[in-house]
């Protein structure tokens, strides 16, 4: 008896431990996952239009995203809290040449501390983290993003003007003789109108290189990387009930010989970076709580010019996008989505596509926004001969274009399933 009294005792203890342990520890997380079909057989198939920079994400999103987050409270010194924030990720895009399994990475690793009297109050980071992120609902779109290893001090109070942060972000996953530095500044909560505020973000990336790698006794030379010093400056201005009660961004940003961005010609790993873009947008929600509707639209546009070319060759894509998310009765809801790309390039025919989704859904909360949810859809798209013509030459997708490979004789297509979302 009195061994199972102590087998318990030591049982209590560590369930005791564990559970002091596990209150440290803020678990949170993202998940997307589906499975899918095409109108003509086989598996689902997403719709892009070639030279725009994203899709329109409803029904048609072709990978799997699993991401979980732990952040860790590690310590407490006069006043600021320190901690670890870890993140995995598993993720796998559709694609043909290499349909497998997920790859798994860590996306974060970085220990912080803050708030620290001496920063003025700021926030001090080291490590690998997600930085700058911006981003656009209806497409899942970054418009800013500095994600890398590196440190900065952040949210530095300035008063009536705002938060500062800055930071130093490079990549150390290339060749040795290479190393792209990003040194991201933002300001923002800058007071501007009533319910509103302002943000601005400045980054300036250079790249450091050598054509000398030591191989031996003696000194080598090698290819060396040579890139234009880029830099990026994008100002964002949120208000809140400025139309019907909802939420509005109206932004602006101009970047040249930045990092890898979606809609990147297909050599942009190899080609110098000398890219210049013009982008400008207006996202806005409007709740209407008489049909238990939210609305939800994008529209951008974004000029690129192509510096490395004598010609400096232009293109232009203009992109608009409205969703609806209706809840029916109890954890049913209803979504429909429509979505019009145009992209001219220089001296080509214009490109054009339209994207119609509905969804059925059933989530839990009463909200647009409530995770988890399930949803099933059906996705439409239509492109006239132009665009037809861009996915068939696959310039701006490489040889895995799916549209391409199944609806390269015609002028439409459609694709049908199943999608889980969830967030906690």
């Amino acid at each position: 008896m009195m061994k199972r009294h102590t087998k318990l005792a030591v049982l209590a203890g560590c369930l005791q431990l564990g559970a002091a342990s596990a209150a440290e520890i803020d678990f949170s997380g993202y998940a997307r996952l589906g499975t899918g079909t095409n109108s003509q057989g086989g598996q689902q198939v997403c719709f892009k239009l070639p030279g725009a920079d994203k899709a329109w994400r409803l029904g048609n999103e072709c990978s799997y995203l699993i991401q979980p987050t732990f952040k860790v409270k590690a310590g407490e010194y006069e006043g600021a809290q320190w901690g670890v924030q870890v993140t995995p990720r598993a993720f796998h895009e559709y694609n043909d040449a290499n349909n497998d399994e997920l790859n798994a990475s860590f996306v974060e690793m970085y220990a912080y501390a803050g708030p620290v009297a001496e920063l003025g109050g700021g926030k001090v980071w080291a490590g690998r983290r997600f930085y700058n992120g911006l981003n656009l609902n209806l497409t899942d779109q970054d418009v800013e993003t500095n994600d890398g290893d590196g440190a900065g001090i952040e949210d530095i109070p300035l008063g009536a003007y705002g938060k500062a942060s800055f930071a130093f972000i490079s990549n150390p996953r290339t060749a040795v003789n290479t190393n792209r530095v990003a040194l991201p500044l933002r300001i923002t909560n800058i007071p501007t109108f009533e319910n509103g505020e302002m943000s601005v973000y400045l980054t300036h990336y250079k790249t450091s290189a050598s054509n000398a790698i030591t191989t031996g006794p003696t000194r080598s030379e090698t290819a060396r990387k040579d890139e234009a010093d880029g830099s990026s400056l994008g100002l964002y201005q949120n208000f809140k009930g400025l139309v019907l009660g909802g939420d509005t961004l109206l932004g602006v940003r101009k970047d040249r010989s930045v990092a890898e961005y979606e809609g990147s010609p297909p050599n942009f790993e190899t080609a110098p970076l000398n890219y210049e873009n013009v982008r400008a947008f207006v996202q806005q929600t409007v709740p209407v709580s008489s049909w238990n509707t939210t609305f939800e639209g994008l529209a951008q546009w974004r000029e690129q010019t192509d510096m490395n070319l004598a010609t400096n060759a232009k293109s232009t894509w203009v992109g608009v996008g409205l969703r609806s998310d209706t809840r029916i009765k109890g954890p049913l809801r209803l979504l429909l989505e429509v979505s019009n790309d145009r992209v001219t390039p220089e001296g080509g025919d214009m490109r054009d596509m339209t994207k119609f989704t509905i969804a059925g859904a059933i989530s839990a909360g009463a909200d647009a926004g409530s995770r988890p949810t399930i949803r099933v859809f059906y996705t439409r798209a239509n492109w006239n001969e132009a665009a037809r013509q861009a996915f068939l030459s696959q310039q701006y997708y490489g040889p895995n274009m799916r549209v391409g490979q199944v609806f390269g004789d015609s002028l439409s297509g459609s694709s049908m399933g199943v999608q889980l979302e969830a967030n906690w």
